[in-house]
This record gives C-alpha cells, structure tokens and sequence, in this order.
C-alpha cells in the first residue's frame, strides 16, 4: 500500500488540463482565467463553511481566513499553502482541488474542536468527582467524631 504525496492534491484537476502545444505561460495564464470564472461559485461555499476568501492582485493571490486557519492560493503557479508553511504548499491546478483540500482541513479542525470540547467535559467531570469525594471523606470523618 504506497503512501500518498502530501504535496499533490486529493483529487485530480477537472477544470484545467495541459493542452498540447501550450506554453506555460499559456497555461498559467489560462489558469488564472479559469478560477477567476469559478470564484462565485467557491465564494459561496466559502460563506457558507464560516471563512471569508480575499483575492488580491488581480486574481493572482486568494487568501482564505476563519479564525485560526489560514490558506493561500496563488492559481497561476498552482500553489496552495496552509498556515504559512512554505515548504509544505499543495500542488492545486483549479479551485476545485483547493475546495476539495479545504474540506478536509476543516474537517480535520472540527475534529479537533471536538475532541477539546470532550477533553473539557472530562475534566469537568473529574473535578467534579474528587470535590464530592472530598466532601464524602469530611462526611465520614465527622461521624466517626461523633
């Protein structure tokens, strides 16, 4: 069972394919038409997941924000970066593959929301319980006076 590349995206680009012949600077350039073509699209399911997408210089730079999380796309060179680490970015063609990336970052959040929410329950409870024994043992050694 092969290991997958954290670099390479989870699905396969479906809105941009190399076409023959094409320089990269074509396909850069197409690139960037395309996704700015879709941005209603994914601006809709950004609102709707709690973030706010900002595009910046001229379609070149989309930075996508929820409290705690950041992303950064750059659609012409297809680079995608999560909190600001460089030297892990994803490679994501079209706004589709950085769609489908983000939904498992925040999944991935909402576990992790989730397993704090449970861890505070716990020590709720745990405090709760050495209180009451701590009463139970005063209880106890006030009758034994008695």
């Amino acid at each position: 069972m092969g290991r997958r590349d954290k670099h390479k995206p989870p699905v396969p680009a479906t809105l941009i394919k190399p076409l023959p012949g094409e320089s990269y600077q074509e396909r850069h350039a197409r690139r960037l038409h395309v996704n700015l073509a879709g941005e209603a699209e994914l601006r809709a399911w950004v609102d709707t997941n709690g973030m706010t997408l900002d595009i910046k210089n001229n379609g070149h730079h989309w930075i996508f924000q929820r409290t705690g999380f950041l992303a950064e796309w750059w659609p012409s060179s297809a680079k995608l970066v999560i909190g600001k680490r460089w030297n892990q970015g994803i490679h994501c063609h079209d706004w589709k593959q950085v769609q489908a990336v983000l939904v498992g970052r925040l999944k991935d959040d909402k576990e992790l929301v989730r397993l704090k929410e449970i861890e505070t329950r716990a020590l709720d409870i745990y405090e709760k319980a050495q209180r009451l024994d701590e009463e139970l043992n005063m209880d106890a050694g006030n009758e034994v006076a008695n």
